[in-house]
């Protein structure tokens, strides 16, 4: 539960968009291998769901997430940083 309401907290914003005051974001499919290679080297999966939300997974609990920003959230929580 705690999970889900600390996953609320980070909003989601389209990654392919400019934001003032923020680094260049890389290409969207860039930025979900290069997601989903750091999340691999901790054992978790990220997976894309048809609806454009992602799964991330590990010994068969998985958590949703709307968007790259919350799994880019959840990969520095479990120890990489941007």
């Amino acid at each position: 539960m705690s999970a889900t309401i600390a996953a609320a907290a980070v909003p989601c914003i389209d990654l392919g968009a400019p934001q003032p005051g923020l680094p260049a974001v890389p290409d969207k499919a860039k930025r979900r291998a290069t997601l989903a290679a750091k999340l691999a080297l901790r054992g978790y999966e990220l997976h894309e769901t048809p609806e454009g939300t992602y799964i991330v997974s590990r010994w068969g609990l998985s958590q949703a997430k709307c968007c790259l920003a919350q799994v880019d959230d959840f990969a520095r929580r479990v120890g990489f940083e941007r």
